[in-house]
């Protein structure tokens, strides 16, 4: 009987294993929550680090460019969406010239996000040095912002409020990752 019970019951360096990979996890859970609690949108912070699978191996850093990676994509599809805007004005029989203008503007103001803030909060992280990936971050809502005026001073109502309240958001999150590195 005693020979039976060896043999159904699993290996003890299985169980610590299963113990080990559970601490773990728990161990990412938290980190993601604490740093999360600390930004300005704590639901979309672990919303989108946890819609990447990237995030169950990740340390602090790893979170930072998890979020800057949303970024990205987020900022692509509105380019594209501004660059849909601008195509419909310029074959659209009631083209608005100041409208145009605006979106060509927030086209701008993307790419400078894209071709510019990305990169170097990229590389904030690869050279150890965050306080310019919270930067970038930061720069990339101001980049919002003035896409958003663009609009209000032309009195223009903005097809991009929300886009732009959501990019603004993640720039901001991505910003205090950055912030929590230092």
């Amino acid at each position: 009987m005693s020979n039976n019970l060896k043999t159904s019951s699993p290996p003890l360096y299985l169980i610590f294993v299963a113990l080990l990979l559970s601490t773990k996890i728990h161990a990412r859970d938290d980190l993601i929550r604490e740093s999360c609690q600390r930004t300005p949108d704590p639901q979309t912070c672990e919303s989108c680090l946890r819609s990447d699978p990237r995030c169950s191996t990740a340390d602090s850093g790893g979170l930072a460019l998890i979020m800057v990676d949303v970024v990205k994509s987020k900022f692509t599809d509105s380019l594209g969406y501004v660059n849909q805007l601008v195509k419909q004005q310029q074959t659209g029989s009631q083209q608005q010239p100041a409208l145009l203008e605006a979106l060509r503007q927030c086209a701008s103001h993307y790419k400078v996000v894209l071709d510019d803030n990305v990169p170097v909060a990229h590389n904030a992280v690869d050279e150890g040095d965050p306080k310019f990936g919270e930067q970038a971050m930061t720069d990339s809502g101001i980049e919002v912002d003035a896409c958003e005026s663009g609009f209000s001073d032309k009195k223009l109502a903005s097809p991009l409020t929300e886009k732009n309240k959501y990019l603004q958001g993640i720039s901001s999150v991505a910003a205090v990752l950055f912030h929590l590195l230092e």
